[in-house]
């Protein structure tokens, strides 16, 4: 029989040797921790912030501009939004830090610009880098429209340095961002810019610019064009109808007055989409020259009607059908190419 005693002592034992297997194993665990978490850092170092050499030079400073996206894009009033990195590098230790300002637009909200870093290398450059949402607007000119060519421009100035200030780009540090997208426009492009602009009081300063430039595409172009030009073709159709055969008339009358409301509701609904317009753009040259044909295609519909209720002369209808084919065709060609010589 076992004992009291000795029972105590195999329990004490098992505790003990529970308790020693569960430390062994956190210990391993903290072990493997470690290792992990060195293991980490070394193979995936922080990268430091890439500086450019700037050489000395006093009230001079050297801008660049990253764009992450863009949102909130309406060609009809001018509008758009851009996520942005702005980058400020000088060499001049009369200048502690920059006072920017973004001439042609604001924050998109409470916070919207906010700084990001800092710093001083050890030759004397320093820099600063924000971070900005701001919705920004510009004038666009749809005098090209379907074919257009958009520039969504970036104004930056410098005031109150206490000092002269000169801007200029680093050309390598300025870009966009791969995943940037505007749907309908081409990839973008962007030119740079330093100019002069003067205040009151004799006041001048010098503005960088940063313009991105997008194209329409085709594809975009293509739908526009495509249904007034369809307009024209079902209205054409109209010529082969005979006039002197029962219902010819009617048909041809319903057909170009259904295909001219059609076209007169579409350029309402374009011109809803475009920005203002001091004069006549190719849009309005093209959807006039249209409107013109499809009108006058009408137009000799009821002639022959009236020709056909006085006379009944068949041959008089063929050539009146004839001569109507060719003014319909050639008026709104010259139409077009004179608006736009003009214009």
């Amino acid at each position: 029989m076992i004992s009291f005693k000795e029972n105590l002592s195999k329990t004490s034992v098992l505790r003990l040797g529970t308790i020693f297997i569960f430390i062994l194993l956190m210990l391993v665990l903290l072990f493997s921790s470690f290792m992990a978490l060195g293991f980490a850092q070394s193979s995936e170092p922080n990268p430091s912030v890439r500086i450019p050499e700037i050489e000395p030079e006093a009230g001079r400073i050297h801008i660049a501009v990253w764009i992450i996206d863009i949102y909130a894009f309406d060609f009809e009033t001018g509008s758009y939004t851009f996520d942005m990195i702005f980058s400020f590098f000088w060499n001049d230790p009369n200048i502690d830090t920059i006072k920017w300002n973004l001439m042609n637009g604001a924050p998109s909200y409470s916070g919207a610009f906010y700084f990001l870093a800092n710093g001083t290398e050890t030759d004397g450059t320093s820099w600063e880098f924000y971070r900005a949402t701001a919705d920004l607007n510009t004038n666009f000119n749809a005098d090209d429209y379907p074919f257009d060519v958009i520039e969504l421009p970036i104004y930056i100035e410098i005031l109150g340095q206490g000092i002269p200030i000169s801007l200029s780009w680093i050309e390598n540090e300025v870009g966009i961002d791969p995943g940037y997208q505007l749907q309908g426009w081409s990839d973008p492009d962007f030119e740079l810019q330093i100019l002069k602009q003067n205040y009151p009081y004799n006041i001048e300063v010098e503005r960088a610019e940063m313009i991105v430039i997008h194209e329409r595409l085709a594809v975009s172009s293509r739908s526009t064009m495509i249904p007034p030009l369809v307009f024209a073709i079902v209205s054409a159709f109209s010529f082969l109808l005979r006039m002197d055969v029962e219902g010819g008339i009617g048909m041809r009358i319903g057909l170009n007055t259904s295909m001219l409301i059609s076209a007169v509701l579409y350029n309402i609904s374009e011109d809803d989409n475009l920005p203002p317009s001091s004069g006549w753009t190719l849009w309005h040259i093209f959807m006039t020259s249209i409107i013109v044909f499809i009108a006058l295609n009408t137009v000799v519909s009821v002639l022959g009607y009236l020709e056909f209720t006085r006379k009944k002369r068949a041959d008089r209808l063929r050539l009146l059908n004839r001569i109507g084919f060719f003014v319909s065709l050639v008026v709104p060609i010259v139409i077009f190419l004179v608006s736009y010589y003009f214009t």
